[in-house]
């Protein structure tokens, strides 16, 4: 492989890092669990509002963090690696690889 081409290939391998790193604007973050990666949970991530999938978010260089009320969860984003943790009223851990773009099917 030619320089130029493996440069080109890292890019594109780590691009989807980018957008959870700094977001620009509203994304909309497609985020799988390992254990049912047929059904990607998508929702938005907005760092203007400060909200992710509408609740109000705490956003920091390495992480963003909020606590849905409803379920009684915690999330907390890595944006480095793109992990997703939902800690549960149980204590519960799930783990999710998020990235920011559209759901495929």
């Amino acid at each position: 492989m030619k320089p130029k081409t493996l440069h080109a290939a890292v890019l594109f391998s780590l691009s989807w890092l980018v957008p959870i790193q700094a977001l620009a604007g509203p994304v909309t973050l497609v985020c799988v669990n390992s254990n049912m990666p047929n059904y990607p949970w998508t929702f938005p991530l907005d760092e203007g509002a400060n909200t992710a999938n509408g609740i109000p978010a705490r956003f920091t260089d390495q992480e963003i963090t909020w606590h849905d009320t409803n379920s009684n969860a915690d999330y907390v984003l890595n944006r480095l690696s793109g992990i997703l943790q939902i800690t549960g009223a149980r204590n519960d851990v799930q783990a999710y690889t998020c990235h920011a773009g559209q759901k495929q099917f």
